[in-house]
């Protein structure tokens, strides 16, 4: 329990450091393109977003970290049984960022994906005991 523990308090500061370096990123390059963004519908309109971690070869529960808003309030689900579903809906931001990363709770292989108003921006796969998997995207600005 206390090894579950410690990398699960690991996989929540790497998310956290990872939102930072996303956030310091896009605020001095300018994010990229605007072709690599997820299409929304304008400011002050609602849109969603859909989180989604599956999985194979003996993973059938995990340990869930996503994003609540297009600013990145975080939110934990524990033990959950997988296939494992999270519709959130938003209002567009300045910044927007989506992330959501699962830990395996055994053995087996967990994917993961972010889908953005019916277009899917980000997908990963992860396999091994207690392995994390994390899908992020960011736009804006």
């Amino acid at each position: 329990m206390g090894r579950l523990l410690k990398f699960g308090c690991l996989g929540v500061i790497g998310l956290v450091v990872l939102i930072a370096v996303i956030i310091a990123v896009v605020a001095i390059g300018g994010g990229g393109s605007d072709d690599e963004a997820p299409v929304l519908r304008g400011s002050g309109s609602t849109n969603e977003v859909i989180y989604k971690v599956t999985g194979t070869g003996g993973a059938t529960q995990a340990d869930m970290t996503f994003t609540t808003s297009a600013s990145g309030s975080i939110t934990q689900e524990n033990g959950e049984k997988l296939p494992w579903t999270k519709t959130v809906e938003f209002e567009d931001e300045p910044l927007n960022f989506f992330s959501v990363s699962a830990q395996n709770r055994g053995g087996g292989e967990l994917t993961c994906t972010v889908t953005v108003d019916g277009e899917e921006v980000a997908s990963n796969t992860s396999s091994g005991r207690f392995a994390i998997v994390s899908c992020d995207e960011s736009s804006g600005l």
